[in-house]
Protein backbone atom coordinates (compact mmCIF):
# COMPACT_ATOMS: atom_id res chain seq x y z
CA UNK A 1 0.00 0.00 0.00
CA UNK A 2 1.28 3.05 -1.56
CA UNK A 3 0.16 6.03 0.81
CA UNK A 4 1.00 9.43 2.48
CA UNK A 5 1.07 9.50 5.91
CA UNK A 6 1.36 13.00 7.85
CA UNK A 7 3.83 11.50 10.26
CA UNK A 8 6.90 9.14 8.68
CA UNK A 9 7.60 7.41 12.12
CA UNK A 10 3.58 6.12 11.99
CA UNK A 11 3.83 5.76 7.83
CA UNK A 12 7.25 3.08 9.26
CA UNK A 13 5.16 1.26 12.20
CA UNK A 14 2.38 0.74 10.24
CA UNK A 15 4.33 -1.33 7.61
CA UNK A 16 6.33 -2.78 10.17
CA UNK A 17 2.77 -4.20 11.68
CA UNK A 18 0.96 -5.08 8.68
CA UNK A 19 3.90 -7.35 7.47
CA UNK A 20 3.67 -9.04 10.90
CA UNK A 21 0.20 -9.27 10.71
CA UNK A 22 0.41 -10.63 6.90
CA UNK A 23 3.07 -13.16 7.47
CA UNK A 24 1.26 -14.68 10.40
CA UNK A 25 -1.92 -15.14 8.30
CA UNK A 26 -0.39 -16.70 5.23
CA UNK A 27 1.31 -19.33 7.85
CA UNK A 28 -1.84 -20.14 9.32
CA UNK A 29 -0.59 -18.37 12.68
CA UNK A 30 -2.66 -16.56 15.07
CA UNK A 31 -2.05 -12.73 15.65
CA UNK A 32 -1.82 -10.31 18.66
CA UNK A 33 -4.44 -8.30 18.99
CA UNK A 34 -2.55 -6.07 20.30
CA UNK A 35 -0.07 -6.27 16.90
CA UNK A 36 -3.92 -5.20 14.99
CA UNK A 37 -4.80 -2.23 17.46
CA UNK A 38 -1.57 -0.67 16.68
CA UNK A 39 -2.01 -1.46 13.21
CA UNK A 40 -5.25 0.35 13.27
CA UNK A 41 -4.22 3.18 15.36
CA UNK A 42 -1.35 3.69 12.69
CA UNK A 43 -3.84 3.61 9.97
CA UNK A 44 -6.19 6.45 11.66
CA UNK A 45 -3.73 8.59 13.62
CA UNK A 46 -1.40 8.67 10.44
CA UNK A 47 -4.68 10.05 8.27
CA UNK A 48 -3.74 12.71 6.39
CA UNK A 49 -6.79 13.75 4.56
CA UNK A 50 -5.41 16.38 2.38
CA UNK A 51 -2.16 13.77 0.76
CA UNK A 52 -4.89 10.83 0.70
CA UNK A 53 -7.61 12.87 -1.05
CA UNK A 54 -5.06 13.13 -4.08
CA UNK A 55 -4.10 9.66 -4.28
CA UNK A 56 -6.06 7.30 -7.14
CA UNK A 57 -9.32 5.80 -6.58
CA UNK A 58 -7.33 2.47 -6.19
CA UNK A 59 -5.21 3.11 -3.88
CA UNK A 60 -7.88 4.97 -1.87
CA UNK A 61 -9.92 1.87 -2.00
CA UNK A 62 -7.02 -0.34 -0.40
CA UNK A 63 -6.58 1.91 2.57
CA UNK A 64 -9.93 1.95 3.43
CA UNK A 65 -9.91 -2.13 2.48
CA UNK A 66 -7.04 -2.35 4.92
CA UNK A 67 -8.79 -0.47 7.64
CA UNK A 68 -11.99 -1.60 7.75
CA UNK A 69 -10.74 -5.19 7.48
CA UNK A 70 -8.20 -4.37 10.71
CA UNK A 71 -11.48 -2.82 12.08
CA UNK A 72 -13.17 -6.23 11.71
CA UNK A 73 -9.91 -8.02 13.86
CA UNK A 74 -11.22 -6.00 16.83
CA UNK A 75 -14.26 -6.04 19.20
CA UNK A 76 -15.88 -2.49 19.95
CA UNK A 77 -14.31 -2.42 23.74
CA UNK A 78 -11.01 -3.71 21.91
CA UNK A 79 -11.06 -0.41 19.64
CA UNK A 80 -12.24 2.05 22.40
CA UNK A 81 -8.91 0.93 23.88
CA UNK A 82 -7.07 2.10 20.68
CA UNK A 83 -9.49 5.60 19.85
CA UNK A 84 -11.63 6.73 23.06
CA UNK A 85 -15.16 7.86 22.23
CA UNK A 86 -15.22 11.56 22.21
CA UNK A 87 -17.11 12.66 25.20
CA UNK A 88 -19.46 15.43 23.33
CA UNK A 89 -22.99 14.97 24.85
CA UNK A 90 -25.04 17.47 23.12
CA UNK A 91 -25.82 15.45 19.79
CA UNK A 92 -29.75 15.39 20.46
CA UNK A 93 -29.46 18.63 20.20
CA UNK A 94 -28.21 18.99 16.52
CA UNK A 95 -29.51 15.55 15.57
CA UNK A 96 -25.65 14.22 15.02
CA UNK A 97 -22.91 11.52 16.36
CA UNK A 98 -22.34 12.14 19.80
CA UNK A 99 -20.98 9.76 22.74
CA UNK A 100 -24.37 8.48 23.85
CA UNK A 101 -25.22 7.43 20.51
CA UNK A 102 -22.07 5.48 19.78
CA UNK A 103 -22.76 3.64 22.62
CA UNK A 104 -26.11 3.19 21.62
CA UNK A 105 -25.04 1.56 18.08
CA UNK A 106 -21.97 -0.23 20.44
CA UNK A 107 -24.59 -1.89 22.87
CA UNK A 108 -26.52 -3.01 19.69
CA UNK A 109 -23.36 -4.87 17.78
CA UNK A 110 -22.33 -6.13 21.91
CA UNK A 111 -19.08 -4.97 23.38
CA UNK A 112 -17.34 -8.38 23.51
CA UNK A 113 -18.25 -9.41 19.65
CA UNK A 114 -15.78 -9.06 16.80
CA UNK A 115 -16.99 -6.06 14.51
CA UNK A 116 -18.87 -7.23 11.09
CA UNK A 117 -18.79 -4.79 9.48
CA UNK A 118 -15.70 -2.39 9.58
CA UNK A 119 -17.40 0.39 7.23
CA UNK A 120 -20.72 0.59 9.47
CA UNK A 121 -18.44 1.05 12.62
CA UNK A 122 -16.36 3.34 11.14
CA UNK A 123 -19.68 5.95 10.13
CA UNK A 124 -20.91 5.26 13.44
CA UNK A 125 -18.12 5.71 15.65
CA UNK A 126 -17.47 9.28 17.20
CA UNK A 127 -14.24 10.84 17.70
CA UNK A 128 -12.72 13.22 15.49
CA UNK A 129 -9.88 11.20 14.05
CA UNK A 130 -12.51 8.77 12.47
CA UNK A 131 -14.87 11.72 11.69
CA UNK A 132 -12.27 13.04 9.07
CA UNK A 133 -12.02 9.44 7.92
CA UNK A 134 -16.15 8.74 7.66
CA UNK A 135 -16.23 12.02 5.35
CA UNK A 136 -13.09 10.90 3.45
CA UNK A 137 -14.34 6.80 3.05
CA UNK A 138 -17.70 8.82 1.87
CA UNK A 139 -15.93 10.52 -1.17
CA UNK A 140 -13.80 7.06 -1.71
CA UNK A 141 -17.66 4.95 -2.22
CA UNK A 142 -19.10 8.11 -4.15
CA UNK A 143 -15.89 8.46 -6.53
CA UNK A 144 -16.55 4.62 -7.27
CA UNK A 145 -20.13 4.83 -7.85
CA UNK A 146 -19.81 7.97 -10.18
CA UNK A 147 -17.05 5.30 -11.82
CA UNK A 148 -18.94 2.34 -12.11
CA UNK A 149 -22.69 4.79 -12.96
CA UNK A 150 -21.53 7.83 -14.00
CA UNK A 151 -23.55 9.53 -10.87
CA UNK A 152 -22.11 10.11 -7.75
CA UNK A 153 -24.10 9.28 -4.53
CA UNK A 154 -25.50 12.74 -4.40
CA UNK A 155 -26.64 12.80 -8.07
CA UNK A 156 -28.00 9.55 -7.00
CA UNK A 157 -29.96 10.99 -3.85
CA UNK A 158 -31.22 13.68 -5.96
CA UNK A 159 -32.55 11.95 -9.04
CA UNK A 160 -34.24 9.16 -6.49
CA UNK A 161 -35.75 12.05 -4.76
CA UNK A 162 -37.01 14.04 -7.53
CA UNK A 163 -34.32 16.84 -6.79
CA UNK A 164 -33.14 18.98 -9.82
CA UNK A 165 -29.48 19.71 -9.49
CA UNK A 166 -28.08 22.72 -10.81
CA UNK A 167 -25.02 23.91 -12.00
CA UNK A 168 -22.84 27.28 -11.31
CA UNK A 169 -23.60 27.52 -15.51
CA UNK A 170 -26.99 27.22 -14.68
CA UNK A 171 -27.31 30.02 -12.61
CA UNK A 172 -24.68 32.28 -14.96
CA UNK A 173 -27.81 31.77 -17.78
CA UNK A 174 -30.26 33.19 -15.42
Amino acid sequence: MKTTFKNPIIKKRLGCQLDRIGKKHLNGEAYEISEVQQAAFCLIKGFDYSNMSKESLKERQEYLETLTNCIQCLTPKEFIQVIPIKKDFKGYKTETRDYFSTIEFIEAIGWNKKITNGFEFLINYWADEVFMLSVWAMEVVSDFQQRQTGKSIMERFCEDQGIKLRTIDDFKRE
